[in-house]
């Protein structure tokens, strides 16, 4: 007459999140004779009424029919040996079902198109509102992100910095995007953006006129210079007093 001891819980565990709506619930094994389980699964701490239960279980698992989503859920197991001695029900335990997808964050810097020298850059992203979300970035040379050169999961804020060992590469076309994360693993993909790293310098200008030396009764002369090819230049004339260029008279950029 003596019962066997409660079954330790195994999966899932307390507190838990998961996608799955028929989740396997796992117990270790109780040394005793010719033991079987009882399993109830319920919306309430009570079990007064369980939704799901089953009695009589030789093995150490038991999957329920679909749960409800949203819907936070208790389960816990008890014992029985060959002359009918019942443990006293295991602890119970919590889990939420999550099958929805936080929705995906709005990519925010680097801007989609754009140049940067920088070979470690910082991408950011916005907030997601939803359970526990954490992020996770991915960068890469296609569009279909099979060549990751960085990719970095559970970030806790809104950015992350390709670290220095994992420095880009310059004149190569970069490929990012970020998702949130929520507690169950659901994440959606925000759609890439696109990345310039360019840290080589464009050729210098040949200048066109004023000739080197001339002189003008111009007060007001008009400077110009050769095309320079690459991507998306523009110009900076200074015009100074002195060779070393500290003493301005004109000075304009953006040209």
């Amino acid at each position: 007459n003596t019962a066997p001891s409660a079954p330790t819980l195994d999966n899932a565990a307390d507190g838990s999140y998961t996608p799955d709506d028929t989740p396997t619930f796992t117990w270790n094994a109780v040394t005793d004779n010719t033991v079987t389980y009882d399993i109830e699964v319920d919306d309430d701490t009570s079990f007064t009424s369980a939704l799901r239960s089953q009695t009589g279980i030789s093995g150490l698992s038991y999957t329920p029919s679909k749960l409800i989503e949203t819907t936070v859920w208790y389960w816990r197991v008890k014992a029985k040996d060959a002359a009918n001695n019942y443990s006293s029900w295991a602890t119970y335990r919590t889990l939420y079902i999550d099958n929805t997808a936080p929705s995906a964050p709005t990519l925010d810097n680097a801007a989609d198109g754009s140049y940067t020298t920088d070979t470690t850059p910082t991408f950011s992203w916005s907030a997601v509102t939803d359970n526990s979300v954490t992020y996770s970035l991915q960068v890469a040379t296609d569009t279909g992100f099979a060549s990751l050169v960085h990719s970095v999961t559970g970030v806790t804020g809104t950015s992350a910095t390709v670290a220095a060992e994992n420095k880009l590469i310059g004149a190569t076309t970069y490929y990012w995007k970020a998702r949130a994360v929520d507690a169950a693993s659901n994440g959606t993909w925000a759609t890439y953006r696109t990345l310039y790293i360019d840290n080589t310098n464009p050729a210098t200008p040949t200048l066109d006129n004023a000739a080197d030396g001339s002189y003008t009764p111009d007060t007001t002369p008009t400077f110009s210079w050769l095309t320079v090819t690459d991507n998306s230049v523009t110009y900076e004339l200074q015009v100074a007093t002195d060779t070393g260029f500290a003493s301005l008279v004109h000075s304009v950029t953006g040209v």
